[in-house]
């Protein structure tokens, strides 16, 4: 079997304290970390989602990452240029973490810079400048599309990648699919205030590029819990993106007579 994957979808790591750990990650290094329970943490770096879930029961007390045992040796992120390995080295000797600077790795001959989190998980910044266009701008958009349906699920409007100016067609908005909504703060005030309470669980299921690589098609099904008993639809949703990554076009598809239909009682 050859599987076809994009990458990494996401990658989970025990911590001893998610507080501590989400500190780390969000005040040294600059993600924006994410805590919907007290025991889960996650962000995004790049394409990948890294989730942070504290130790399982029968862990050792004070147990602590080592390289010396089999599985997870490192964790390296690309970035595309020395300057940003510069800017790496000077804001983690700021927070007092401790690193040897930019150093060459051999094997491929590129820099990089290492240092440890506070469970000593060794993290690289390594220096991969983009060679495909094309991939990077797939990447770019599954990673668009990824973070709508993350911000549907965690009910937060400001953290989808929204163009001042988008346009959006969508059964649920007040015109229908005829009428668009224009502007990011007409969909935050008049779409999303109702969309939020309807609904529940969210599947993503597949992505699809377009051939001129401008646009993102994402099926998944979602949960519709403003009806009674929850029914579950499965949408196709549509996503133009610009070049600085922002949504300027979206276009919700949907059967609607899964919640409209008779024998479905509004909740």
């Amino acid at each position: 079997m050859r599987i076809e994957t994009s990458g990494i979808h996401h990658l989970t790591v025990r911590v001893a304290d998610v507080t501590a750990s989400s500190r780390f990650y969000e005040d040294v290094l600059g993600f924006q970390v994410q805590r919907p329970q007290p025991d889960l943490a996650f962000f995004r770096a790049g394409g990948t989602l890294v989730v942070l879930r504290p130790p399982l029961p029968g862990t050792p007390a004070g147990d602590r990452f080592s390289e010396y045992r089999i599985g997870v040796d490192h964790v390296a992120l690309a970035v595309e240029s020395r300057d940003e390995l510069d800017r790496a080295v000077e804001a983690l000797r700021r927070a007092g973490v401790r690193t040897q600077g930019v150093e060459r790795e051999p094997i491929l001959d590129k820099d990089y810079v290492c240092f440890r989190d506070p469970d000593n998980i060794q993290w690289e910044c390594y220096c991969m400048p983009l060679q495909d266009p094309a991939s990077a701008r797939r990447a770019q958009l599954r990673s668009v599309a990824e973070a709508y349906f993350d911000a549907l699920r965690r009910k937060d409007f400001s953290s989808i990648p929204y163009d001042d100016r988008v346009v959006l067609r969508a059964p649920l908005a007040p015109g229908g699919v005829n009428v668009p909504l224009v502007g990011k703060e007409a969909l935050r005030t008049v779409w999303w205030p109702p969309l939020v309470p309807a609904v529940g669980r969210i599947e993503v299921l597949e992505h699809y590029i377009n051939a001129a690589a401008s646009a993102i098609c994402s099926e998944a099904l979602v949960q519709v819990v403003a009806v009674s008993p929850p029914a579950t639809l499965r949408v196709a949703d549509r996503f133009t993106v610009n070049s600085e990554g922002k949504i300027v076009e979206q276009e919700n598809h949907f059967d609607p007579r899964d919640v409209t239909s008779p024998g479905w009682q509004k909740g």
